[in-house]
């Protein structure tokens, strides 16, 4: 892991340099049809195609390592950028998720946006799951995975939770620009649910430094999330447990911050 500045990271190679400047004009609404162009259709798409007889998780793990056993990525712990293997980025990733998750374990383990299920299958115990993206909802079910279709804004999917559960998501909530949903959503839910954990980025109007304000500005541009933190520390029904900010980052301009929190009994 070999630690890097942020103006060798921000070198004119990085294509966000110029787009962070407006040398490069860029921007993107983020919506339903914004999620299925970039995921459902592109990502996902890509992945249910290649693996459309798979049945086993491991296979498609084994072609992402081969994807990226020679390539290098870069990384952040908080304000620090290194860089590293995309496996080796990916590892801390995984462990960063599963210690955080055990400190808050319930009966069952739901992450809300969890793709085809690879955070999933580092848990142990009774795990379940939901997911806008329809091919990755059908690439989870094809793999024995209980993945149920979900969207963030349909007040009715919010029923899959079940009894006794700790709720998650990791760069799922980052899609969705104003977080009111998310939380009336769960909160519909709150008798079921014993504990939130998001490990997602969002606007921090806290944020000074330099690199804290790109990050800002990244988030903008991109039409990521603005207020999940926000609104989580003024509603006075929810209890926040622990909250660290940019933890994490696979990509340094985007490091997801982890929020615990409870409703209030």
């Amino acid at each position: 892991m070999e630690p890097i500045s942020l103006n060798e990271y921000l070198s004119a190679d990085n294509i966000w340099t110029k787009r962070l400047l407006g040398i490069e004009s860029f921007g993107q609404v983020r919506n339903c049809e914004q999620i299925e162009r970039e995921y459902n259709q592109d990502f996902y798409g890509k992945i249910a195609a290649q693996f459309r007889n798979c049945s086993s998780i491991n296979e498609i793990l084994q072609y992402a390592s081969l994807q990226y056993a020679n390539s290098n990525t870069y990384i952040s712990f908080q304000d620090e950028i290194f860089r590293v293997s995309s496996i080796m980025a990916n590892q801390l990733k995984a462990t960063i998720l599963k210690s955080k998750l055990e400190q808050y374990c319930s009966d069952y383990i739901c992450e809300l946006g969890c793709g085809y299920g690879i955070n999933l299958t580092l848990l142990d115990g009774n795990v379940y799951g939901g997911e806008y993206c329809n091919n990755a909802v059908k690439l989870a079910q094809q793999l024995g995975m209980e993945v149920y279709p979900f969207n963030y804004y349909n007040m009715e999917d919010y029923g899959i939770i079940k009894e006794s559960s700790t709720v998650f998501t990791c760069h799922s909530i980052e899609q969705i620009p104003d977080a009111r949903c998310v939380i009336e959503g769960l909160s519909k839910c709150r008798d079921k649910i014993r504990c939130v954990v998001n490990f997602e980025p969002t606007v921090i109007h806290q944020r000074k430094n330099f690199l804290g304000l790109i990050r800002n500005r990244y988030i903008e541009l991109n039409d990521y999330n603005r207020n999940l933190i926000e609104l989580l520390q003024k509603n006075k029904d929810i209890e926040i447990l622990e909250y660290n900010t940019d933890v994490f980052g696979i990509n340094p301009l985007n490091p997801f911050n982890i929020i615990a929190w409870q409703f209030k009994s």
